[in-house]
This record gives C-alpha cells, sequence and structure tokens, in this order.
C-alpha cells in the first residue's frame, strides 16, 4: 500500500536498516574500506553502506540504509543479493 497513514507517514519513505556479518574468515586480512567496498558492490542504487566497524571475534558488521524504491527493496531484492555473495543480512528495522 502506497501512500500515507493517516498519520502523515510517507510509507514510500521509510528507511530500512540492514545488518550484514561479514565473517572472521571473510574480513582476515582486508582493510574496512575493502570490506565496505565489496559489500556496496552488492546493492542497488537507494541502498548504501553507513557505518562498518570491528567485532571483538575478528568479524565485521556493516550496516546498510535506503529506502525501497522499484522493485528493489530489502527483503525482495537487497538481502537475497547479498546471500549471493555468501553475506549473512537482516532486516533490523523501519523508520
Amino acid at each position: 500500500m502506497t501512500g500515507t497513514t493517516g498519520f502523515g507517514i510517507d510509507r514510500d519513505n521509510r528507511m530500512t536498516v540492514i545488518r550484514v556479518n561479514v565473517s572472521k574468515f571473510d574480513a582476515d586480512g582486508r582493510s574496512t574500506s575493502d570490506i565496505v567496498k565489496k559489500i556496496d558492490a552488492y546493492l542497488p542504487a537507494n541502498y548504501a553502506v553507513a557505518y562498518s566497524g570491528p567485532n571483538s571475534d575478528g568479524s565485521v558488521t556493516v550496516t546498510v540504509k535506503g529506502t525501497d524504491s522499484a522493485g528493489w527493496t530489502a527483503a525482495g531484492y537487497v538481502v537475497p543479493r547479498l546471500a549471493s555473495g555468501l553475506y549473512t543480512a537482516t532486516i533490523e528495522e523501519e523508520i
């Protein structure tokens, strides 16, 4: 459903936050900027890397933010596309 919710919230422009887990194996020996570039290559233009940071176990968490547009959706495209590169991604929230 498109349009407003009746509370002044435009459903078409809600931002989605996705967390991408880069395993210790995949992150090993790579700089954070290299990891970000690799994740960014999987994203459509309406999604972008917002933050990345290392975890204590050597893995890296990358936060991706964007808005669904013209079929390029978080659940229908972004998460499956990242999975094709063996990146585990979960939709955290819609703002």
